[in-house]
This record gives structure tokens, C-alpha cells and sequence, in this order.
């Protein structure tokens, strides 16, 4: 089973173990809030980043997203505003994806205003 089948089976915990045995996988997190709703993120060596979120109501959606690897600080910084303008990202999503840190995004949003 691939991730799509494996996310959309509502197997997240067998689809999180099928990404660590994924040697392009760099990272995973996945998150589970106070109303149930589910949300798992992995980054591949690649560049590519899946984004993947459940409802309690049974709504799923999966991103996936490709960047362009080793951006200087202002290609970064261009990223950050597109992901977020254009992707409807969350800060915790950009810093993800662009392997920084959530308060390193605020920061630079913040400068572009």
C-alpha cells in the first residue's frame, strides 16, 4: 500500500510506520489535538514534504510539496510568504517543510509585512 491508500485507509499509525522504513524520509511528526483531529507531516530527503490532515468528522486532506533545495535567505524568506499567501499554510507547516524553526518564519513574515 502506498501513502495515499495507506492515509485515506485511516491507517495513520501504519502509514507513520511505512515512512520510517522510507529511506528518503528525513523526518516525521504527527500531532493529534483536543477535538481529534489528525495531522501528520513528513519531509524526504528529496525536497518533498506530504502534509496530511483527518477530522473527527471524517474530512481528509494530503499536500503534497516540492521546494527548491538549498534557497539563499531571501529565496527562503520569498518561500515563506508563498507557502503561506498562496498554500494557506500555517507558520508550523512553513518551518516544516523549509526544515527552520516556527518562530524563525514569524520572524521573517513579520519583516515582509
Amino acid at each position: 500500500m502506498g501513502e495515499i491508500e495507506l492515509f485515506n485507509a485511516g491507517k495513520l499509525i501504519n502509514l507513520i510506520e511505512h515512512l520510517k522504513k522510507d529511506v528518503n524520509t528525513k523526518k516525521i511528526s504527527y500531532e493529534q489535538s483536543t477535538d481529534g483531529t489528525e495531522k501528520i507531516k513528513a519531509a524526504g530527503y528529496d525536497g518533498n514534504t506530504m502534509i496530511g490532515k483527518s477530522s473527527p468528522s471524517g474530512i481528509k486532506s494530503m499536500n503534497f510539496i516540492t521546494v527548491p533545495s538549498n534557497p539563499t535567505k531571501e529565496e527562503r524568506n520569498n518561500l515563506m510568504q508563498e507557502l503561506k499567501n498562496n498554500h494557506k499554510l500555517s507558520q508550523d507547516e512553513i518551518g516544516f517543510v523549509l526544515d527552520t524553526s516556527q518562530p524563525t518564519v514569524s520572524r521573517s513574515l513579520r519583516k515582509k509585512r
